[in-house]
């Protein structure tokens, strides 16, 4: 019979129903209580008494299932039937013999090999010692206890990835020529014996496979090093090829005396020998084609004339090319007035031309253009030259952060240097 209202008690079996009673439910229920007029201290004592006895139940159950799982155990173990481990047949605990294939249990209690060797490699400390353990120990002397040892092993020799594999594999092999010399007509050996060869290639398989896995890095690098070198070889085939046709086509066109044809291909005439360059360059300044000459310098491989010693680096020949074709380019351009054109194929110190690091370098080419505008077009000419290029020094030196380091080239130094050439010539 229940002690309080039908509401009360579901509330009660609601809040132990998974078999805790929280301090939020406790709360509830004595509100509730309270509510009916029931006796609190009463009432939190049935509660207790119940939470308690739901307890005890749950121990009960839990006793319970634990000593079924231990009797299950030890029934798998030394029960009513066990497994022959030669066919799989179930066998009972009291037969000595399979009566399926014949198998010899040796007893439960026996210490066969397969426990022996695994003592022995828990008991090792490093893995070669687990190693030395496996090879080293002793074939089983009896069929039975062979057949369960090959049987113990099978299943380690597959797993490449288990460092003793290997060691498994030589016992295992052991084992096979035990049984070939000692058992060579028994019916539970004989399926051991005629599948090794295939277990030998099994495993063979399965170490290449596993050495590939463990070393996915090195023989992907590998490959993709291939790839590359296939890849690097086609190329510079390709690039071979290609060179020698824009040889070929260069000089067709220099010999045909085609020269818009070649200024359009100065791009790809880097290939040429600084000779062919030089010719090129040469027949543009013949026929007046400063411009172009200029064009094809800067296309056929010039990069800038940023000191010229270090662009090219230790190619002479490279160094002496630039320098003497830009040479040529300035004093062409001098020729027809196009001064600040011919600023662009002198020597300079900082690759910007505007750096205020070059400050020298254009000192160095004023004074270059000038004595050529006086020896060729006068006093006026160059007076005029001076004033003018002289405010390259006014805006990227006197104007620079860094203006004060290159002070003797600022832009009253450089012209009054500049006008004393001109007054004195």
């Amino acid at each position: 019979m229940a002690l309080y209202s039908e509401k009360i008690e579901a509330l009660i079996a609601a809040a132990l129903a998974d078999g805790v009673l929280t301090d939020k439910e406790r709360e509830i229920l004595l509100r509730k209580a309270e509510a009916e007029g029931i006796d609190l201290d009463e009432f939190e004592m049935v509660l207790d008494a119940r939470l308690a006895e739901l307890e005890k139940k749950e121990e009960e159950k839990e006793t319970v299932a634990a000593e079924a799982k231990k009797k299950k155990q030890n029934s798998d173990k030394h029960g009513e039937l066990r497994k022959c481990p030669a066919c799989g047949a179930p066998v009972p605990a009291f037969k000595g013999v399979c009566p399926e294939c014949g198998y010899e249990f040796a007893g439960v209690e026996a210490n066969s090999s397969a426990t022996q060797l695994a003592q022995a490699i828990r008991k090792a400390k490093s893995a070669d010692a687990k190693k030395e353990a496996v090879e080293t120990f002793p074939i089983p002397n009896t069929k039975g206890d062979l057949l369960e040892f090959l049987t113990s092993l099978k299943p380690r020799i597959s797993d490449a990835s288990d460092p003793l594999s290997g060691s498994y594999f030589k016992k295992y092999t052991e084992c096979i020529e035990k049984a070939k010399v000692s058992y060579p007509n028994d019916k539970m050996l004989i399926p051991f014996i005629n599948d090794y060869a295939t277990l030998v290639s099994s495993v063979k398989k399965s170490n290449r496979l596993s050495w590939i896995k463990r070393h996915k890095v090195v023989v992907g690098l590998a490959a993709l090093f291939l790839i590359y070198l296939c890849i690097n070889l086609a190329s510079h085939i390709s690039e071979s090829i290609k060179k020698n046709n824009e040889v070929k086509k260069a000089a067709e066109l220099l010999e045909e005396g085609n020269l818009d044809n070649l200024l359009e291909y100065a791009k790809d005439c880097k290939s040429l020998s600084f000779t062919q360059k030089k010719d090129v360059i040469n027949e543009f300044l013949a026929q007046g084609r400063v411009d172009d000459a200029a064009v094809f310098f800067d296309g056929a491989g010039h990069v800038s004339m940023y000191d010229i010693q270090w662009e090219y680096k230790n190619s002479k020949e490279a160094i002496d090319y630039a320098t003497s074709v830009a040479e040529k380019l300035r004093y062409s351009f001098y020729s027809i007035g196009e001064y600040e054109a011919a600023w662009k194929y002198h020597p300079l110190r900082y690759s910007t031309i505007t750096n205020a690091g070059n400050a020298e370098s254009r000192y160095q080419f004023m004074v270059e253009a000038t004595k050529f505008i006086l020896k060729n077009k006068g006093k006026t000419d160059a007076r005029i030259f001076v004033k003018e290029g002289s405010e390259w020094f006014r805006t990227y030196v006197d104007n620079d952060k860094n203006g004060e380091e290159y002070s003797q080239f600022n832009y009253k130094a450089a012209k009054q240097k500049l006008d004393t050439i001109v007054n004195e010539y």
